[in-house]
This record gives C-alpha cells, sequence and structure tokens, in this order.
C-alpha cells in the first residue's frame, strides 16, 4: 500500500492531497458526531424532565429514574471533553532572550524574511541534539498554534555555521506556504491522535467503548496513509534550504549529522573510527533504503533531491555554529540547559575578565561534551 501512495504522491500529488484531507476530516467527523450525539441526547433529557415538571404530575419514583440518568449523561459528556482536551506541551529546554543571542536572532529573522514563514512565538534553547519548529496548539484538537523554534545546543556544536543555517532553513520550510503548513499540521497530528488515544484510555468507561476501538484502527492505517506526505514534507523543506542558502550547505549539514549518529554508534561499539572511517560510513549510508518506520528519507534520496548525490564528506570547520552564534555567552548558555563544554585547551584570562567585565571568546573550539544525542528530526 505504501509504495503505491507514494507513487500517488508523486504522480497526482493534488488528488493524494484531498485524500489524505478527507482521511483527516473523517477522524474530526466521528467525534463530532459523538460529541453532538452526547450533547443531543443531554439536551433532550433535560428537555423532557422540564415538560414533565410543567405540564404533569412528576412522581417520586420517576424522579429516582430520570435524575441518576441525567447525571449520567453529565459525566458521559464531560469525560468526553476532557478526553478530547489534548494538551501538547512545549518543547523542553529555556526561553533565549533576543538579547542572549542576536546573531542569532538576526539570522532567523534573515530566513523569515525569505520563506515568508511566520514569526516564532519563542525560541527554546535544548540539551538535545535537534532543532525542530514545533506548533503548539493552544486549544488541543480545534487548533490556534504556537509558533516554537526549539535549538540544540548539541546540534549547533557540530555543525559549522552554514550548515546550521541550513538546518534552520529546513525547519523553517516546514511551515512556509500553504502546502508545506498541510503537510507540517497531517505530521503533527500522528502524535495528537495517539495522544488523544491514551487521554481517552484514562476516562470512563463509556468513553473508551465509542473511541479506543475506532482510534486502534484509525491511527496505524493514518500513520501508513500519510507516509508519502510526510516523507514530501521532507523534501520540500530540504528544497527550501538549498533555495535559501544553497545546496551545498544542506547537502553538508545531512552528511555531517549522519557521520556524527555513526560515529557515536562506533564509539559505543568500541569499533575503529580512524583514517577512511568516514568515507566508509558515508558509503554506507548511501547504500541504505527508505526505512518504513522512518518518517524521512534516506540520506540518499535526500542528497538526490537537492542535486548532491556525489557530494563528499565535508572539511572539518574552525569555528562551530554555537561559538559564531553565542560567541562569549556560549559557556554560560550551554550550562543553563545542562550542558559541561570541555575545552582543548583552557582559555586564557584577560584584563577584561579581570575587570568584572564579560568573558571574551574561547581562544579554543570546544570538543563535544559527553552526551547520547537523541538525532536530528528534521
Amino acid at each position: 500500500m505504501i509504495a503505491g501512495l507514494e507513487r500517488d504522491a508523486r504522480d497526482n500529488p493534488q488528488w493524494y492531497r484531498f485524500r489524505v484531507a478527507c482521511l483527516v476530516g473523517l477522524a474530526y467527523f466521528y467525534i463530532g458526531v459523538i460529541l453532538l450525539s452526547g450533547l443531543a441526547l443531554l439536551g433532550g433529557t433535560v428537555y423532557g424532565v422540564w415538560w414533565l415538571f410543567t405540564h404533569s404530575r412528576v412522581h417520586f419514583q420517576m424522579m429516582r429514574i430520570v435524575i441518576p440518568v441525567v447525571i449520567g449523561l453529565l459525566v458521559f459528556c464531560f469525560a468526553i471533553l476532557r478526553a478530547l482536551w489534548v494538551t501538547i506541551e512545549e518543547p523542553d529546554g529555556r526561553v533565549l532572550a533576543r538579547e542572549e543571542a542576536l546573531p542569532l536572532f538576526q539570522e532567523i529573522d534573515r530566513l523569515r524574511g525569505l520563506l515568508k514563514t511566520p514569526r516564532f512565538d519563542k525560541v527554546i534553547l535544548s540539551h538535545q541534539f535537534n532543532a525542530a519548529v514545533c506548533q503548539v496548539p493552544r486549544l488541543g484538537l480545534f487548533g490556534w498554534n504556537k509558533n516554537i523554534l526549539m535549538i540544540g545546543v548539541p546540534l549547533m556544536l557540530t555543525l559549522s555555521p552554514d550548515q546550521f543555517r541550513a538546518v534552520l532553513a529546513h525547519e523553517m520550510g516546514h511551515i512556509a506556504g500553504d502546502d508545506s503548513k498541510f503537510q507540517h499540521g497531517v505530521y503533527r497530528l500522528n502524535d495528537t491522535w495517539q495522544m488523544l488515544l491514551d487521554g481517552i484510555a484514562e476516562e470512563n468507561a463509556a468513553a473508551n467503548i465509542l473511541f479506543v476501538p475506532f482510534f486502534e484502527w484509525y491511527i496505524p492505517f493514518f500513520y501508513a496513509y500519510t507516509l508519502a506526505l510526510r516523507r514530501a514534507d521532507e523534501y520540500a523543506a530540504d528544497k527550501a534550504a538549498a533555495r535559501t542558502v544553497g545546496a551545498e550547505k544542506i547537502a553538508d549539514a545531512l552528511i555531517t549529522l549522519e557521520l556524527f549518529g555513526r560515529r557515536m554508534i562506533a564509539g559505543r561499539k568500541n569499533e575503529p573510527h580512524g583514517a577512511g572511517a568516514e568515507q566508509r560510513w558515508l558509503a554506507e549510508a548511501l547504500a541504505e533504503h527508505d526505512d518504513l518506520s522512518d518518517d524521512h528519507p534516506c540520506l540518499r534520496n535526500r542528497l538526490r533531491g537537492v542535486g548532491q548525490i556525489n557530494r563528499p564528506v565535508p572539511e572539518p570547520t574552525d569555528q562551530s555554529a554555537a561559538e559564531k552564534y553565542f560567541d562569549y555567552r556560549l559557556i554560560k548558555l550551554a550550562e543553563s540547559v545542562g550542558i559541561n563544554i570541555r575545552f582543548e585547551a583552557e582559555p586564557q584570562e584577560s584584563p577584561a575578565a579581570l575587570d568584572g567585565l564579560p568573558d571574551p571568546a574561547p581562544s579554543r573550539s570546544p570538543t563535544m561534551p559527553s552526551l547520547q544525542p537523541i538525532g536530528w528530526n528534521g
């Protein structure tokens, strides 16, 4: 099924997107029918009680039946509403103020202008080896998103400034233009439906009976049916980065992060990774195919998508993105998210530091802290 859907997404994207939109609508329609049915039943019961009070003599025995029914319907409707009020948490980390990293915010502003993306409500600095644009709905299933840019310090320490700009442009490309917004919205719904199912499981038995069978069928089907769309979203974001900062830069970022992950794996397995290891790892990565359990296309297909299939291993960088954009605040900002940076050599103390002024930029490049990166999710 997935191969056929990917073919449909490539050959007739508008028809495929229409079917995805109908599938999204199916879930909302089902939820709406259940909710409106419960409210209609409650309203009808309340009206019936009012009519009995105003048009006939109500016996005490009848009220002993009616009142528990009304209470039960109220509890049922409340349980449904509670289950539907899905709360999506903001990414972990600390809010980064503009004055703490002015060069970074200026770069974000520049890319926003080029890509025509909405403004970010927050920029969050994180300990994760990741960067992501997160749209957090204020009203759960009913939207009104906050746009949050999450940036991981370890990722910035790994990438060169040009590579990091490409990653930023890729992430912002997810919400640039109507097509990208739709694709990214569908991407986010996978997590939303699962959180809804988890929330329903904590409510009463009636909510379980009405919702759990439907969503246990719907969620895996929705994931499989929209996989081609989510991958198309990744290709579109890569192309947005290529147009904005250059195809070579996004290709270098993709390769650098792929090699970093393989270096970490080799280190945990105590495998040798000396001279020639990176060329071998790149060749191995380029030989891999798309994984049906992964939203992201394989490296070969992503490089081909930006016309860089023969891109070599990037040269080592003299300055990381973290050093460029955080300057002398790097150590303090890293420590604020729980990351301690080690240096190849201790920076020399300066008269400015002795006078109580801010420390100057480190005179040696920082080495990666001891961490377990989760990987860039693109």
